[in-house]
């Protein structure tokens, strides 16, 4: 029993120790933002980053610590690692919006009202929030049927018809969530050629750095991406960071 304790006061001192460091390194990295040192401030709070402690208050830092040293694509990289994690918070927004204003953003296609009307819609819940919505309009359309198969009224039979069109209208929010949820983006950190094939030898067009793309698959050291004006196309893995 004694060495059971030993042991359990000395891994709660270990972590207890680890926690002190990462909170001094946050303290300095703060510090050096305060007094315009960007470059060492970076190099404070990567230092928490290589530890894989992760927070929104580490990205947000680090985007703004990118943007003041003039590193635009990496900041637009870490707010956007930050809105991950926090997607309302209205500093992160607006410096992010901030950081795109300072790139060649590329022009994104028009969408139809109704689209953007759908995907507003959709983003209002999370794939599990549309399943729990589902679970409810399903259970309630069997309970309407089987009052309906007892006693064969009019409301009864248009609320089960309205029950089930709720229940498609959940369907398929839920897959739009789900595959929003599910893609993976990146943000291209250098002006970059974009290619038809993997060989990279029949150039399509040219990106420039700070742009989001949707990435599609890949493939040894290249990526399919989609990029905001509709294009489909690779580019090289090692221009790309992912936004995880």
């Amino acid at each position: 029993m004694r060495v059971i304790v030993t042991l359990s006061f000395v891994m709660l001192s270990v972590f207890v120790k680890a926690d002190s460091y990462l909170d001094s390194l946050f303290a300095k990295g703060n510090t050096f933002y305060q007094q315009e040192q960007y470059a060492q401030a970076i190099e404070s709070y990567t230092q928490i980053l290589d530890s894989n402690h992760i927070s929104f208050e580490l990205f947000y830092n680090l985007g703004n610590s990118y943007f003041q040293f003039g590193k635009i694509p990496k900041s637009i990289l870490f707010y956007e690692k930050a809105l991950l994690i926090d997607n309302s918070n209205a500093s992160c927004l607006n410096n992010l919006e901030l950081a795109r204003k300072r790139i060649d953003k590329i022009e994104p296609i028009p969408r139809l009202f109704y689209v953007n009307w759908w995907n507003y819609f959709s983003s209002l819940l999370s794939f599990n929030g549309w399943s729990i919505l589902l679970v409810i309009a399903v259970w309630k359309s069997c309970i309407l049927l089987v009052f309906f198969s007892r006693n064969r009224k009019k409301w009864i039979f248009n609320s089960m018809i309205t029950t089930i069109g709720f229940c498609l209208l959940f369907i398929f929010a839920m897959l739009s969530s789900n595959e929003r949820e599910s893609q993976v983006s990146a943000i291209v950190m250098t002006n970059s050629e974009i290619y038809s094939d993997t060989s990279f030898i029949n150039k399509v067009g040219f990106v420039k750095a700070g742009n989001k793309a949707i990435v599609k698959d890949i493939v040894s050291d290249a990526a399919l991406v989609h990029l905001e004006d509709g294009q489909i196309a690779f580019i090289n893995i090692s221009e790309i960071s992912l936004i995880q």
